[in-house]
């Protein structure tokens, strides 16, 4: 009997940063490095994996601070975008946000990367700032830096 694939959202733990790190890897312009994704673990930061078929296609890894709620990373393997998946981790983020009393997000957002901040003003996020040469980038072997936007979010 054919066994029916589905999304499943559980807790990242030790054993998920690998293949976290090769999905960072594959579909971030400035993607973390394994010791980031160590010490949000170690931090006990909000962190999450989406799985299909027992692979991880997409993550996000929050902070939660007294008055806000940095989203740090958020990540959705490029063949399964468009489906939801995004909406459905960030909309955990922010009910877990709201149990600890916090209705503020924020995130950074490269200024070239329009589909993420298309997808962040879709859920109500607006830009409140910007952090000049914030990101360092390279290119064919040319080095540059590129700013962030700062986005927010007010949940209820």
């Amino acid at each position: 009997m054919k066994r029916k694939s589905k999304f499943i959202i559980s807790s990242m733990v030790q054993n998920d940063i690998n293949d976290v790190l090769i999905l960072e890897n594959k579909i971030q312009k400035f993607p973390w490095s394994k010791q980031n994704f160590i010490d949000a673990l170690l931090s006990s930061y909000y962190s999450k994996v989406i799985k299909y078929n027992d692979i991880i296609i997409g993550f996000i890894i929050a902070m939660f601070a007294p008055d806000v709620t940095d989203i740090l990373n958020l990540g959705i393997n490029n063949n399964f975008r468009r489906q939801g998946l995004a909406t459905k981790i960030l909309k955990l983020c922010e009910t877990q946000s709201l149990l600890l009393g916090n209705n503020i997000l924020i995130i950074e957002v490269c200024k070239s990367n329009l589909d993420a901040i298309k997808f962040y003003k879709f859920h109500n996020f607006f830009h409140i700032g910007t952090r000049f040469n914030y990101y360092k980038c390279k290119l064919k072997n040319i080095n540059y830096m590129e700013d962030a936007l700062v986005m927010k979010k007010l949940i209820y």
